[in-house]
């Protein structure tokens, strides 16, 4: 590893205190790349014992650099230092145009309290690149360059939405005509409020089923999570005449980022519009209240699989893709 102006022993890291949530909280704000899921709030909608949090504060001298939201998990090699835990993204977060080296030492840091406190490593997910603002990849070249090791990549789609009025610019042609019959039949689109979490979850729970499978939130979980976050977690549902066809939760992740969570559609009604007639109807909104960018989500799963009909869905409303990482560091990597 090769050494930096910015050394480890300039900084100081500790394990968040009681007491130290209004700092945590300010110092998010003043993060380039901080999100929901970097906010005690998200994370404390979690039953207390499902995890174990570790949380952290980088500090050089008296002021907070970096904070990284994580927990113990126990791996085969022993107990690691994971972020984030109760998130989808986690990782250090840094201000806006932080030196390059500053930001490296601030993970040899994280680096050296890893090892003194006695974890077998660690490892972190970090949001990808449109996540900053300005965009970046300072932290990916941090990590790397301080001898962590790329240890997943999930594939996932953006929409980066236009200034213009025109949100359908990039839509394929047979996207388009989709939600012109879906519209043309009478699918109407709009945002709903938390009393209609029971609808979105008989949509979703009918999808899961499909599968085998049980979503990441129950609808206690989520009508938390709309509590806690009123205005930052919002419900979007498409209708015909007589139901709810196809929902989505929207989470606002940061100031210029929107999240799609569960893209879902009632099963019985596949191939009539609903999710496609709902999808441009959240891009519009979005777009219109001045977000950067919409997260799709990821398209891939674990072992570089591609889901080619998720793909081929988002691609046709002209998403790109970025990449969510996660990085491992073993404590033995170093002398």
């Amino acid at each position: 590893m090769s050494e930096y102006l910015s050394s480890p022993a300039e900084f100081s890291v500790e394990l968040l205190s009681a007491g130290e949530e209004a700092m945590w909280g300010q110092a998010l704000k003043d993060s380039t790349n901080a999100t929901i899921f970097h906010d005690l709030g998200f994370l404390a909608y979690h039953p207390s014992a499902r995890f174990e949090f570790h949380h952290l504060v980088v500090r050089r001298g008296s002021k907070v650099v970096s904070l990284v939201p994580g927990g113990v998990v126990l791996r085969s090699s022993g107990s690691w230092l994971v972020s984030p835990q109760g998130g989808s993204v986690g990782g250090p977060t840094f201000r806006a145009r932080m030196p390059v080296e500053e930001l490296i030492g601030v993970v040899s840091s994280i680096q050296a309290y890893t090892r003194q406190a006695g974890f077998s490593g660690v490892s972190v997910t970090i949001p990808p690149s449109p996540y900053s603002s300005p965009t970046t990849d300072v932290l990916s070249y941090a990590l790397a360059a301080t001898g962590f090791e790329l240890e997943e990549r999930l594939y996932c789609h953006f929409l980066e939405l236009p200034s213009t009025e025109n949100h359908s610019l990039h839509y394929s042609k047979s996207r388009r005509y989709e939600i012109k019959r879906g519209v043309a039949s009478g699918l109407m689109a709009g945002e709903r409020d938390a009393r209609d979490l029971g609808s979105f979850f008989e949509i979703l729970l009918a999808n899961f089923e499909r599968f085998g499978a049980d979503p990441t939130h129950s609808e206690e979980e989520m009508t938390d999570l709309f509590s806690r976050f009123q205005g930052r977690a919002r419900l979007f549902l498409c209708s015909n005449e007589s139901e709810d066809i196809a929902g989505i939760v929207l989470f606002q992740v940061t100031d210029s980022v929107a999240n799609t969570f569960y893209i879902c559609e009632r099963p019985s009604y596949r191939g009539q519009g609903g999710t496609s007639v709902l999808l441009a109807h959240v891009t519009k909104v979005a777009a219109d209240e001045g977000f950067r960018f919409l997260d799709l989500g990821p398209s891939t799963h674990s072992g570089y699989v591609l889901n080619p009909g998720v793909a081929r869905f988002k691609e046709s409303f002209g998403a790109t893709g970025f990449c969510r990482d996660t990085w491992s560091w073993q404590t033995q990597d170093i002398g």
